[in-house]
């Protein structure tokens, strides 16, 4: 290896370059040059000739519904109990009464495990009219304490419960529209329990004088000590009582008798 490094590119001192020696570093120059371009140049052509490619997934998000059932509640025999449909748009119509309001979480494991539902009643003759409620969990839920805290079993983990249906008493005082908006997650207000009753709009007024009525005939009954109603009716104010005519009748012939 020394004898050819000597004969090819050892440079002598004090003596001229010899030819073969300069050709030799001249060729090895060149060489050098020639792989650093095609290594330059392939990897040009990786970087950009890249193409990553791979099998489609599809990703799905949580969803989250509820069915819903209006039915009427039934009075006695007069009145049987039915169910309310909804209209293309999802709107329960209803007439002054009480209903009940059942939501069910569906047997489906593609929804949510957890979820709260927005009940809206607006009024048909005034839209300005407008309450909404919202419920408690409808799924699987975190078991809380009386203070709100979270309830943690022995092993130190998150106790959770179970409520895949609730029931509404919902009691309309006038002509209103029902809806119903499936919410995924929790609601972090106070949420309605199936034993709160929902109450929207007002009496109209002759069912209200109607009530006040009733209400009055009652206490005067309670505050009188009889039980049938009283008698409504009453003495004008100009009547008067037959002793009272007898003396004004007097008085009147003693005053002639007088200017007589």
């Amino acid at each position: 290896m020394k004898k050819l490094y000597d004969n090819y590119y050892k440079i002598e001192d004090d003596k001229p370059v010899r030819e073969k020696v300069f050709l030799a570093r001249i060729a090895t120059s060149i060489v050098f040059i020639l792989f650093c371009l095609c290594s330059m140049a392939f990897a040009a052509y990786g970087f950009y000739s890249a193409d990553l490619s791979s099998s489609s997934n599809t990703i799905t998000t949580a969803s989250y519904y509820l069915d819903i059932s209006v039915t009427t509640v039934s009075q006695g025999q007069t009145k049987a109990t039915t169910e309310i449909g909804a209209t293309s748009s999802g709107i329960y119509e209803l007439d002054v009464g009480t209903y009940k309001l059942t939501l069910s979480k569906p047997n489906d494991p593609s929804v949510a495990s957890t979820g709260f539902a927005s009940v809206s009643l607006y009024s048909v003759a005034d839209s300005s009219k407008v309450q909404i409620f919202y419920t408690k969990p409808i799924g699987k839920m975190l078991v809380r304490d009386d203070n709100g805290e979270p309830v943690i079993d022995e092993n130190g983990e998150y106790t959770f419960a179970e409520c895949n249906s609730r029931e509404f008493t919902v009691e309309v005082k006038e002509k209103a529209h029902l809806s119903v908006v499936a919410c995924w997650g929790s609601y972090s207000g106070e949420g309605l329990d199936h034993t709160t009753p929902i109450t929207f709009g007002t009496a109209s007024q002759a069912e209200q004088n109607s009530e006040n009525y009733t209400e009055n005939n009652t206490e005067n009954n309670s505050e009188n000590g009889n039980e049938t109603e009283p008698n409504t009716e009453e003495k004008g104010e100009d009547e008067a009582l037959p002793e009272q005519n007898a003396d004004e009748s007097q008085n009147t012939e003693n005053q002639q008798e007088t200017e007589s």
